[in-house]
């Protein structure tokens, strides 16, 4: 590989729920690629996942505990304003569903829907309707990426539909 990368994700938790699993896999597929990956979260390394790299935990996100990166992942609402304003590595907001949608409080839905505005150099999804909800919404373009799915757990069946 030529060009490896420095990449660091900031999780808000590492336990199991949410997008976390995802975010661990790609975390171990990009390792595999040979690019340097980092986690930083305030939660700690995970029982429950076979993660290819330590995670470093931290009480807060601040510049000082985030490593300058050639990318820096802000992988939900809290986690993207760090990603964007510690100026460590290109900021990108990858969300696999808008937060805001699962509160009723409006100064959480506020500040959600600020972290959104927020000109982060990448949008990354993982659906076409959330792509174009953010269009809509904010008036930003996302890139879509599918989750990865691992074929040692889930096999096509031989059947066509």
């Amino acid at each position: 590989m030529k060009d490896k990368l420095k990449i660091t994700y900031l999780l808000e938790d590492t336990s199991f729920w949410g997008s976390v699993k995802s975010t661990f896999e790609q975390v171990n597929r990009l390792s595999k690629r040979g690019h340097t990956v980092r986690v930083i979260s305030k939660g700690r390394q995970p029982d429950w996942f076979n993660l290819s790299t330590d995670v470093i935990q931290v009480r807060k996100f601040t510049a000082q505990n985030v490593p300058e990166s050639d990318i820096i992942v802000g992988t939900y609402w809290t986690t993207v304003r760090y990603a964007n304003d510690v100026r460590r590595g290109i900021a990108v907001h990858y969300s696999r569903g808008y937060e805001g949608w699962h509160t009723n409080e409006p100064n959480t839905i506020n500040t959600i829907a600020y972290i959104y505005s927020l000109r982060t150099t990448f949008k990354i999804v993982n659906s076409r309707y959330l792509q174009r909800f953010i269009k809509e919404k904010f008036g930003q373009d996302a890139y879509f990426v599918p989750n990865a799915i691992d074929l040692t757990l889930f096999t096509p069946g031989s059947e066509q539909r």
